[in-house]
């Protein structure tokens, strides 16, 4: 069996929010801001090696499926939580790909690869 691990993603850049947590000078109370953040902003990070699966998750909005290869094949079925296939996605080699999700729902993505992969999920700040 593959190893398929899942974890939080951390917010990347620039946003206001970090800004409003950095300034929150009780240690406790950042944190606790810190924290909200990305329980709230924060999509699954997936990977693996060879064939697996992503467990389901859920957007609420705008998303977008980034999916990076470290070997030579990588084809992924990105399927509703219904099982019913909404995309086939594939990279030829190293590197990354990106795929819009269709809109706010749950999927969860079916994984053929020759090597390491990783896919990840990231939301549109509004």
């Amino acid at each position: 069996m593959p190893l398929v691990i899942a974890r939080p993603a951390l917010a990347e850049g620039g946003d206001p929010s970090l800004a409003r947590c950095a300034a929150i000078p009780a240690d406790s109370d950042r944190l606790a801001c810190y924290d909200a953040l990305a329980r709230d902003r924060a999509g699954p990070i997936f990977s693996g090696f060879g064939n697996g699966a992503t467990g389901i998750f859920s957007t609420s909005g705008p998303a977008t499926l980034v999916y990076e290869s470290e070997d030579v094949i990588l084809v992924l079925y990105l399927e509703d939580d219904t099982g019913r296939l909404v995309q086939n996605l594939h990279l030829g080699g190293r590197g990354e790909g990106r795929y819009p999700l269709p809109g706010p729902g749950r999927y969860r993505v079916q994984v053929d690869a020759s090597g390491g992969w990783r896919i990840r999920v990231v939301e549109s700040r509004p």
